[in-house]
């Protein structure tokens, strides 16, 4: 289970990494997500002159999609 706010702190490598379901989101608006995904969303999004809001709805909906179908990568503590 995600705490969206955890994607305020993450790069935007570390959440293609643990939610690889968001990379065609990060492909959609071009942002970089492999050697150049060492900014946190906001600077990314601000850098292509993105709107943050839209594409966290859109990472949103990839994460619940992961989850939904029983796909998530959290392991029992």
């Amino acid at each position: 289970f995600y705490k969206m706010q955890e994607f305020n702190t993450k790069t935007i490598r570390e959440i293609a990494l643990e939610f690889p379901n968001t990379v065609p989101v990060f492909e959609e608006f071009k942002i970089d997500y492999c050697c150049g995904g060492r900014k946190i969303l906001a600077e990314a999004c601000e850098n292509l002159g993105v709107d943050e809001k839209f594409v966290r709805q859109k990472i949103e909906t990839a994460v619940k999609g992961l989850e939904e179908n029983g796909k998530t990568q959290d392991f029992p503590e």
